[in-house]
């Protein structure tokens, strides 16, 4: 296969300048594919930037921009990399487009991993798919930016046959050192090269980015690096040396990230240690989601009530009752599953981020010291009467109730249990 010529297009994207953006774009392009550039990478959002108020008109008019790149594409015969608003429907997604040589859409990749500090989350729908496509030679995974934070991601695209990685990013200067280790990481445990743009210069808010956008080879060396203003890098990428590179070390494990599972008893933990944990969350923007029960034999019911629940944020907790605590409420008989079991079926939930044993009749302690941002009950409860309620709402949280499928009930499976049935 031989060498790729690889570069990055490192520019100040303006935000919400969309055609002084597309033009600094597509000077860096016919710069570097005039020095024999092959594959191209640009900043995140290199054509709106995060303007948050004109984003969806920016996505209404995205096709504009894409026709631009793909002629130049064409034209230059060379592959592009960038990340452009997507509206899908009702839905925005922070997207990064792959354009083969020929002008070709060969990927599109959803961003997966939003940043909540900065307010992603609120603006853009997150993807749930990795994306591969083929230009310049090169079967090319892409990543964007907070990404980088994953290495699953990475890996799975690696296992999936990626022979180099993409990385569209608007990374701090704050964390420039993090970039420049998570880029180098990424390579070198994955064996591939790296090629990653970031952007360079300050938004309208004050925040400064880093630039250093580079191409790193499978062994983690820096092949080439920008400085902290506009330029423009590259660095060939060579597969026949990744190859030979990769056959000196051990195989990459065969195993997909997602066949992994946390052992069940990482998730229980008790309010001291898990308060600080909790609190280190939210400072970044993370909501916390906290519901209670008895959980005694899970059925269908609480799967679907669990998973709603962590759909209204970011982790969930939930507050279950120890077996003192369930005899107090329920009588002698109960529970019939003690509570080291019954936190260790919780804990398999996927929609179950934390469980928390307690001792009280109710969780309204345990809701003090967690201090969680939503507070779930089932919606046979009244607003009024769901303890905690005041701790939540005090610093701006909210109550919600959720509908509990009636054709599920721990009491009835019980009774049916017992009678025979």
């Amino acid at each position: 296969m031989g060498e790729v010529l690889a570069g990055c297009v490192q520019f100040d994207v303006r935000d919400g300048h969309i055609d002084a953006n597309l033009s600094e774009a597509q000077l860096g392009i016919r710069r570097l594919a005039h020095g024999g550039a092959k594959l191209i990478v640009l900043p995140e959002m290199f054509w709106s930037g995060f303007h948050y108020p004109a984003l969806s008109k920016c996505a209404a008019r995205v096709s504009e921009a894409l026709y631009a790149l793909r002629e130049q594409a064409a034209r230059l015969s060379v592959a592009i990399c960038g990340t452009l608003p997507e509206l899908f429907g009702e839905r925005l997604y922070n997207s990064s487009y792959l354009i083969d040589e020929r002008g070709e859409i060969a990927a599109r990749y959803r961003k997966v991993h939003l940043f909540s500090p900065t307010g992603e989350p609120r603006h853009f729908a997150a993807g749930d798919t990795p994306a591969l496509g083929t230009a310049a030679g090169l079967k090319l995974g892409l990543l964007t930016c907070y990404d980088l934070r994953f290495p699953e991601l990475s890996r799975a695209l690696a296992l999936s046959g990626a022979q180099a990685l993409c990385v569209a990013a608007q990374w701090p200067l704050a964390r420039h050192s993090h970039w420049q280790v998570l880029t180098r990481a990424r390579a070198l445990e994955n064996q591939l090269p790296l090629v990653a743009c970031n952007r360079c210069g300050t938004d309208p808010q004050g925040l400064e980015f880093g630039g250093g956008s580079c191409v790193i080879s499978p062994e983690g060396e820096v092949l080439a690096e920008a400085g902290g203003g506009p330029e423009e890098i590259m660095a060939p990428l060579d597969w026949d040396a990744a190859q030979e590179f990769r056959q000196r070390l051990p195989a990459l494990s065969e195993r997909h990230p997602r066949a992994y599972r946390v052992a069940a008893p990482a998730k229980v933990s008790n309010s001291a240690e898990l308060a600080p944990r909790l609190a280190a969350m939210q400072a970044t923007g993370a909501k916390v989601v906290f519901t209670n029960g008895c959980f005694d034999l899970i059925h269908a019911g609480h799967v679907r009530y669990l998973a709603a629940a962590r759909a209204l944020g970011d982790c969930l907790v939930v507050g279950l009752n120890s077996d003192r605590s369930v005899r107090a409420i329920k009588g002698k008989s109960r529970p019939v599953v003690g509570e080291e079991r019954r936190a260790e079926v919780l804990s398999a939930l996927e929609a179950v981020d934390f469980v928390v044993l307690f001792d009280e009749s109710t969780p309204q302690r345990l809701i003090g010291e967690l201090q969680p941002d939503v507070l779930v009950k089932g919606a046979d409860w009244k607003p009024e009467q769901v303890i905690g309620r005041g701790v939540v709402e005090a610093r701006g949280g909210r109550v919600v109730l959720i509908e509990i499928t009636s054709d599920s009930s721990t009491t009835r499976l019980i009774e049916t249990i017992r009678g025979g049935r």
